[in-house]
């Protein structure tokens, strides 16, 4: 358990571990990187972590987006990440290497206010191993920004997969070139399938895919249903 308060830490996790804040209420829970620092990083593990506030996450002093996790089965519940960093990734990235099954679920959480100066202004999530499963619902990315693409979200790989959107919110999130909300690419195999469904999709901003911008190689596959777009602006 991590008690209230706001904790100026960059916390490493290197064995099966479950990170909650204390009371169940992300806002009175802060891990804060000052600006400078990632806040979070693990490496193969099973993590879970819940009713947490990432914040002003940096990866100027580790050179690792502020939030940063490599063939980790990934959990994440009612947690708030805002106002994060990063140069090349925004707030977060996953990757679950070349072999192995992993799985990232997010669910309930908010990504705010995070910057990624190419990709991924909220996450980035590179799907290079068929094994794997992606999972997000009930979440709400919100003013997140990339300096190309992806401003909230973004999905790249070689794999065959699904990856699933459901029930969530984006919201004012904007990429310099293209996929306001959100960018999926697949460079090779039969693909990518990302299924959105009941999700909303509102004032995002982009030149090429102002919503959702489906990657040119030919291995990508885009299913939405029962879901809303309105005022984004840029090409559809």
């Amino acid at each position: 358990w991590v008690c209230p308060g706001t904790w100026y830490e960059s916390l490493t996790v290197s064995t099966d571990l479950t990170l909650a804040g204390w009371g169940g209420d992300a806002t009175t829970v802060a891990i804060d990187g000052d600006g400078l620092y990632a806040t979070l990083w693990a490496r193969g593990v099973q993590l879970t972590v819940q009713d947490l506030t990432f914040q002003n996450g940096s990866d100027i002093t580790t050179g690792t987006p502020p939030l940063s996790f490599t063939e980790t089965d990934l959990l994440m519940e009612r947690v708030i990440v805002a106002d994060n960093v990063g140069d090349y990734y925004g707030a977060m990235e996953w990757w679950p290497g070349w072999s192995g099954s992993h799985d990232l679920t997010i669910r309930d959480s908010l990504f705010a206010d995070n910057f990624a100066d190419y990709e991924g202004g909220a996450v980035t999530i590179d799907m290079w191993n068929p094994g794997v499963t992606v999972t997000i619902e009930g979440t709400t990315f919100q003013d997140n920004e990339s300096g190309y693409e992806g401003g909230a979200l973004s999905f790249n790989g070689r794999a065959d997969l699904v990856a699933e959107i459901e029930e969530c919110t984006f919201d004012g999130n904007v990429a310099g070139y293209e996929g306001g909300a959100v960018a999926f690419s697949s460079q090779s195999g039969t693909g990518l399938m990302l299924q959105v469904r009941d999700s909303t999709f509102v004032g995002n901003v982009s030149d090429r895919g102002s919503a959702i911008q489906q990657g040119s190689w030919g291995h990508e596959a885009l299913q939405v249903s029962d879901s809303t777009f309105d005022a984004n602006t840029g090409a559809v």
